[in-house]
């Protein structure tokens, strides 16, 4: 790991990190109340305790426990380790700055950590989490270090949900594939085959509008079954009767019901990936479902 050592002496607080943050005994960083994605204010101005040692701090970064990639939505924290090698005791400060794709750092906080001469403090984030798929990158000043983070979609196993930054909440039940399928029509019971080669996939999918005010829930055609390098989207069939339809709702409104695809009669359950994405004014989420 490379390494930079900063002589560094007390001087004043101003406010916790990103995202809501802690750090371990002897901190004087309080924490911030940010939503887990944007970061928290300061509110600073504290003083710090004088040293009663003699000699000069010198602080090194030992370690920084930063992921480079998380799923949107998922919850992620980070910590950071700093030494004191000067033979005094000293208050260790670090502005913190970010920054979303190509845009300009901004200040989101500082470290503060009072670490006596020889000695090693970490300071750990409250757990936080990046909704849209995204890079951040995240510069410390007085350690002269960068790091970034990737988001990317999330994945998920048949059943579990994923709550999209607009408040709706999305589930994908199980895939059930058939070589035909029956519906009841004006004139009876109507049997229908999938073409030579191809096989009947049905998806039963579940959308709910947690938001507390009109949404809308996904459409048919935002989820796409993925096979290996391939796309297939869904088609519409004869059968209606339990079919999923996307669209406006009101608030706590479920939409459920199958999605039916025709993919290759060689594809399994295993093989087959559910893909769901979306977007808005703020940027794009993604999410993947499979089997576990």
């Amino acid at each position: 790991m490379n390494r930079r050592t900063v002589l560094l002496g007390s001087s004043t607080a101003l406010s916790a990190l990103l995202a809501g943050c802690s750090s371990d005994e002897n901190s004087d960083s309080s924490n911030g109340n940010g939503d887990g994605d944007e970061g928290g204010d300061g509110d600073g101005n504290q003083n710090n305790p004088s040293n009663e040692s003699t000699g000069e701090a010198a602080f090194e970064l030992e370690s920084l426990d930063m992921p480079d990639e998380v799923e949107v939505e998922q919850e992620w924290s980070w910590s950071v380790e700093i030494a004191n090698i000067g033979d005094g005791d000293g208050t260790f400060e670090t502005t913190v700055y970010a920054k979303v794709a190509d845009t300009d750092f901004g200040e989101v906080g500082t470290i503060e950590l009072d670490i006596p001469a020889g000695e090693t403090k970490t300071y750990e984030s409250d757990a936080g989490h990046i909704n849209y798929l995204t890079t951040r990158t995240y510069r410390f000043e007085a350690l002269d270090t960068e790091h970034e983070i990737q988001a990317v979609s999330r994945s998920l196993s048949w059943g579990e949900s994923y709550e999209n930054p607009q408040g709706v909440v999305t589930t994908a039940h199980s895939i059930e594939l058939r070589d035909v399928y029956s519906y009841e029509g004006w004139d009876g019971t109507t049997t229908e085959e999938a073409s030579s080669g191809m096989q009947w996939a049905f998806l039963e999918f579940e959308a709910t509008n947690e938001s507390g005010s009109k949404e809308w829930v996904p459409f048919e055609g935002d989820m796409n079954l993925l096979a290996g390098n391939s796309q297939y989207d869904y088609v519409y069939i004869s059968k209606e009767q339990g079919a999923y339809k996307g669209g406006g709702v009101q608030a706590g409104i479920t939409r459920s019901g199958w999605i039916a695809y025709e993919i290759p009669e060689d594809l399994n359950g295993d093989d087959l990936v559910v893909a769901y994405s979306g977007d808005n004014f703020d940027g794009e989420w993604s999410v993947r479902w499979r089997s576990a």
